[in-house]
């Protein structure tokens, strides 16, 4: 992305499968498998990680990634061919052990599913994927591809469609494993100079944004480093983003370069810096001094996880600042996954709406999708409404409690309260706020003719997941309130 507005890669992807860990109740043969994800398949001597000999690479450094780039492909699908039984796959590398680990260098997953084409994007020249929804930390990603430079087809990994039938496992290039750490070479898979904006689809009328510096000394945001050889030159020049002017000639200008697909999907509301570390070893180069670097390189934005990235005050100082116009078109986002069917319901000026005939929903990805052209040209107001299940479910409760008083006198009284509260799902599967309690209190009080007099003799709880905060006021009969 040097010499933009062109993209001089000269890679193009020409096929891609993603897969991701199923975490649905829908299991289809035709896009769920089997596969093992693999984090050193088809790299080079330089960059393998594991040290098994039978898998390092083969005699000459082969530059692009492809299958045969080292020797573990060819070993998978020969010495360790029982892979292909995805029972039989941890005991296939258990005498590799420690030194080839399932979790780092390798993962296995049953039923995986296979992501269609509009539940991520990718990008066929600059080489990387984007998905529509976030993984969690358990869930494993995993692909397979081919790309053509400079008239020559490489392939990484191993296609549904390659002859290798259900249930055998699909061999594939393992991209994010269940343990992400920044020691792994998987850590620098994550494209970490791209940044939501957290809209619709972006409009290029009236867009700027700028990236501004918090200088301490005089306690506002600049747009350029205080000192130094870029001190002046503004950020946006020095990140790469203002090289071209609103022609796209080769000259700043002092604005964003808002280049569709390239420094912006508009689609989806993320800019996309031209350099792998803008704030980190990109600004170190640009700056090219060693003491002034130290200063303002946020090299631990891109090295350490963001908990530890956050507690560098010194060093995140840096901002994105502008103003943008966005639409959401024909789709709607809901925000919500996993919607039980029929849970949409859709109005236009107060009318309802029919499904399939209006709207589409898909209720995996949570968007409902406006069909009716004459009401997106007529700009109704449209409002949707959805039940999400997303932390459905049921509980049983139970409070029983009891109080009673003993006179002994007419001005003496001695009584005893027992509240018992169970809270249980129905199910063995607890929701994030259900979790299930047994809480048990009970007291002793006394009281006397004169109220102010009351106190309270003896309290105690029992409880498993939360105690009962309140003590006993004072009270004309000594009981518990209710």
């Amino acid at each position: 992305m040097k010499n933009l507005p062109v993209v001089s890669s000269g890679i193009n992807i020409e096929r891609l499968e993603v897969w991701v860990t199923n975490k649905t109740s829908r299991f289809e043969e035709a896009s769920n498998r089997n596969i093992v994800g693999f984090m050193d398949l088809a790299e080079n001597a330089n960059h393998i990680f594991n040290k098994i000999p039978e898998f390092q690479a083969a005699p000459g450094v082969m530059p692009y990634p492809q299958n045969s780039a080292n020797n573990m492909y060819d070993n998978l699908t020969t010495a360790y061919g029982t892979i292909r039984d995805v029972d039989q796959v941890t005991n296939a590398f258990e005498p590799l052990y420690p030194g080839f680990q399932i979790g780092r260098d390798f993962e296995k997953i049953e039923n995986a599913r296979k992501l269609n084409e509009r539940e991520y994007d990718f990008n066929r020249q600059l080489g990387y994927i984007s998905l529509n929804t976030a993984l969690n930390t358990d869930e494993v990603l995993a692909v397979a591809f081919e790309y053509t430079l400079n008239g020559q087809l490489y392939k990484v990994g191993e296609f549904s469609t390659d002859g290798i039938s259900a249930p055998q496992t699909l061999i594939l290039k393992l991209l994010k494993g269940t343990t992400l750490s920044p020691r792994l070479p998987t850590w620098d898979l994550m494209m970490k100079n791209i940044y939501s904006l957290g809209s619709g689809k972006l409009d290029t009328k009236d867009f700027e944004l700028n990236v501004l510096y918090q200088d301490d000394k005089t306690g506002n945001s600049i747009n350029y480093l205080p000192e130094g050889r870029l001190a002046d030159k503004i950020l946006l020049q020095v990140m790469g983003l203002d090289n071209l002017n609103s022609q796209l000639d080769r000259e700043s200008d002092g604005y964003f370069d808002f280049i569709d697909g390239i420094t912006v999907m508009t689609d989806r509301g993320k800019i996309v810096f031209p350099v792998v570390e803008p704030f980190g070893s990109h600004l170190k180069k640009m700056i090219n001094d060693q003491k002034l670097a130290s200063k303002y390189v946020f090299q631990e934005l891109y090295d350490s996880t963001q908990t530890v990235a956050r507690q560098m005050a010194e060093k995140n100082k840096f901002k994105l600042t502008g103003q943008f116009t966005s639409e959401s078109g024909s789709e709607i986002r809901l925000n919500a996954t996993s919607i039980p069917k029929g849970a949409v319901k859709v109005t236009a000026g107060g009318v309802p709406l029919t499904e399939n005939t209006d709207y589409t929903v898909d209720y995996n990805m949570g968007t409902v999708r406006i069909i009716n052209s004459a009401l997106i040209e007529s700009q109704t107001p449209i409002q949707v409404s959805l039940e999400s299940n997303q932390f459905f479910g049921f509980q049983t409760k139970t409070l029983v409690g009891t109080h009673l008083d003993y006179r002994i006198s007419n001005n003496f009284d001695i009584g005893g309260t027992l509240l018992h509260l169970t809270e249980r799902p129905y199910t063995q599967k607890v929701n994030y706020g259900e979790e299930p309690i047994s809480n048990t209190i009970w007291g002793l009080n006394t009281s006397r003719t004169n109220p102010n007099h009351s106190f309270l003799l003896k309290y105690l709880t029992r409880s498993r997941c939360s105690i009962l905060k309140h003590l006993l006021p004072s009270h004309s009969s000594g009981s518990l309130p209710t």
